[in-house]
């Protein structure tokens, strides 16, 4: 699959073309062997005892006295800035300042744009990296050279030694084999060029056998309708008896090969083992995502294919992290350097912008991504491992925060872990931060907002003690905390489910936030009708909700632009003595409410107000939090959420909470 070169992280830089050779020679005039016996110098002892900076010059001029720590330093630099013609002015040596970062040597010049950040390392330990300790500061990692030579036999064959490493040492990452779960239907991946859809799979393939599942992008509707291979209630017979390898999409192939590199027999791939278009077979295996996930030996991340028709073992950027041999020549033995990882942007991973991709991620015991340019392997009990032998840096907020999470959240339940359960309170913060990064992501079908993290929302349900019930992407016990959410302003908008309750951050199309509010909460939950059904975790119609707590009927109005509320409160002016900060749900409904009443016999306008009400949920420091509601127009008695207000003092407190003092406590159903 053909790529361009990846952007920098600021701005493009010329690099070369790829080569194919494990690591190019740097030249050198010595034999190997005839290096001398300085090994340190005031100048490499200051740039790794304090990290820098020295320029480079400086270095080059310690290197030629004979000091090889500062040879090895100056020309890892020098090879790397001029193989990849990073540096378009000549003095660059001159004016370069190094400094030494987290392992890495960092060319500080504005007339670079983007510094340039250089990684020098071997593959293993030798004398010569005993002898470049500086302090017990060590000059050389031990890291792991990349070659474009290795797609795809090097990076299945690093995958396989995670997997069985993993396998042989985590206690934590290891399942029941008799008891773990077996999908409705598996692809049995053989091992010539076809591949077979085993139905009602528990009860044919043996117990506890090992499967692989996979989480990727379709791709657009109209390349998925048309292209792609998906098994169907029709065409469920045919694929039972075998389906050639070759008509599958490209991504499938792929996860079919790997699956085969790691001696384990069947896949699962929702397109293949889910009905398409059956709506009752959906709805029921949709909700077993939880399962099929945490009961897999394995995930593959096709992170790097954006649909189906593109391959994730293609690594079209590869050779960005070609390495050069600067030691070989001089020491007789190798020493590489190579641009650090983090030097270039790589493109933007599409799939860690789905909103299913989330729940896969978290809930699967081990997770191999198949990146741009490498592989990386990651579980539940240790630090995430890169090919490279970098600690990974995930491309993109939204999956910053998959190994934190799956490392502190989704611990097996087993007699030795139960002590260490995490309290509620934690727990239900840990799910509003999840629900942030769940409501940024991509969502083809909008009812799938609540099916689309049902698994995470079972997960967390078992770690809860005292137990809470589920309540539309809330939680009973934490129903205050999780009414007050706003949308936040810049994300493009997505479709909203067809009808959900209006408290619930499901009916907004987009990314919500949370605002921190104390414990000690102003408002609390009276009733939910209909009451909420254990394990019930797919998408909600409609629920009423019945709050109690201070309430405020008001009237509100634009006035130069914003909402204020009329009249103005009791010896304030307006926005004179308190701070108004005004989150509306829905802008268009905002404008019709709000919108001027034009009087076209006398050519004015009127500005219209609206009875709204102001529930008082909690505070946070100074602020207070209300929800913003209207009476509804379709169920008598009640009313709907159209915002959030956040309320603070501006100066002097007392005309402050002489206002809040008029709030009542009273009961107001929300539906």
């Amino acid at each position: 699959m053909a790529s361009p070169e990846p952007p920098l992280a600021e701005e493009p830089c010329e690099t070369e073309p790829s080569h194919d050779e494990p690591a190019i020679s740097a030249p050198d005039q010595r034999s190997p062997g005839d290096c001398g016996n300085i090994w340190s110098c005031d100048c490499c002892i200051y740039l790794l005892e304090s990290g820098g900076g020295v320029k480079h010059a400086k270095i080059q001029q310690a290197a030629q006295q004979g000091c090889n720590r500062c040879w090895i330093v100056a020309q890892a630099i020098q090879v790397v800035v001029e193989e990849r013609k990073l540096a378009e002015f000549e003095d660059w040596s001159e004016s370069t300042m190094i400094l030494r970062r987290k392992g890495t040597f960092s060319c500080r010049d504005v007339r670079f744009g983007v510094c340039p950040v250089v990684e020098i390392f071997v593959e293993q330990s030798t004398t010569i990296t005993d002898k470049l300790l500086c302090e017990g500061v060590k000059l050389l990692d031990v890291k792991r050279n990349i070659t474009v030579k290795g797609v795809p036999e090097e990076c299945l064959q690093f995958a396989s030694d995670a997997l069985h490493k993993c396998v042989r040492n985590h206690e934590r990452c290891r399942g029941n084999s008799r008891l773990r779960f077996i999908p409705r239907r598996l692809v049995d991946v053989g091992n010539d060029g076809t591949v077979k859809v085993i139905d009602d799979a528990p009860s044919s393939v043996p117990v506890g056998s090992k499967y692989v599942a996979l989480t990727y992008c379709w791709g657009p509707q109209s390349v998925i309708k048309d292209k792609m291979l998906t098994l169907t209630a029709q065409n469920l017979e045919q694929m039972g008896n075998g389906v050639s390898v070759d008509e599958l999409p490209r991504v499938f192939r792929d996860a079919i090969q790997t699956t085969r590199s790691l001696q384990i027999r069947y896949l699962w791939i929702d397109a293949l083992c889910i009905a398409q278009g059956d709506e009752e077979e959906w709805r029921t295996e949709s909700l077993r995502m939880r399962e099929v996930y945490a009961g897999a030996h394995v995930t593959i991340s096709a992170d790097a294919a954006s649909t189906c028709d593109e391959s994730f073992l293609e690594m079209p950027n590869r050779g960005q992290r070609k390495a050069v041999d600067i030691g070989t020549r001089r020491f007789g033995s190798r020493i590489l350097a190579r641009l650090a990882h983090k030097y270039w942007k790589e493109p933007e991973c599409k799939l860690h912008a789905r909103g299913w991709t989330l729940q896969e991620a978290l809930l699967s015991p081990r997770l191999i991504h198949f990146g741009f340019s490498q592989v990386d392997f990651s579980c539940i009990e240790e630090e995430p491992l890169r090919e490279d032998g970098d600690s990974p840096k995930y491309n993109g907020s939204n999956a910053s925060i998959l190994n934190d999470l799956r490392q502190g959240w989704f611990r097996p339940s087993s007699r030795q872990h139960k002590r260490s359960r995490y309290p509620n309170p934690r727990l239900f913060k840990l799910w509003r931060d999840l629900v942030t990064n769940y409501t940024g992501r991509d969502l083809s079908e909008p009812d799938d907002a609540l099916p689309a993290i049902s698994g995470l929302a079972s997960q967390l349900q078992q770690q809860l003690h005292p137990p809470s019930r589920y309540c539309a992407g809330l939680w009973e016990e934490d129903f205050v905390g999780g009414l007050c959410w706003f949308g936040a302003r810049g994300k493009t908008p997505r479709t909203p489910p067809t009808k959900s309750p209006s408290w619930s951050w499901v009916s907004y199309p987009g990314q919500v936030k949370f605002p921190p509010i104390d414990a000690s909460r102003f408002a609390q939950l009276v009733a939910l009708s209909p009451s909420p059904k254990d394990g019930d975790f797919g998408h909600t119609d409609s629920m009423e909700a019945t709050i109690e707590g201070p309430l405020l009927d008001v009237v509100l109005e634009r006035h130069d632009g914003r909402l204020r509320i009329v009249p103005v409160p009791a010896g304030l002016t307006p926005f004179g003595g308190i701070y108004f900060f005004w989150y509306m749900d829905n802008q268009e409904l905002e404008s019709l409410l709000l919108r001027p009443i034009w009087k076209r016999s006398r050519g004015i306008s009127k500005q219209r107000r609206v009875m709204a009400h102001l529930l008082t949920l909690g505070t946070s420091d100074s602020s207070f939090f209300h929800l913003v509601l209207v009476r509804s127009t379709t169920t008598s008695n009640t009313h709907r959420r159209v915002g959030l207000c956040d309320s603070a003092p501006r100066g002097e407190r007392s005309a402050f909470d002489s206002w809040l003092s008029s709030f009542e406590q009273k009961r107001i159903t929300i539906v």
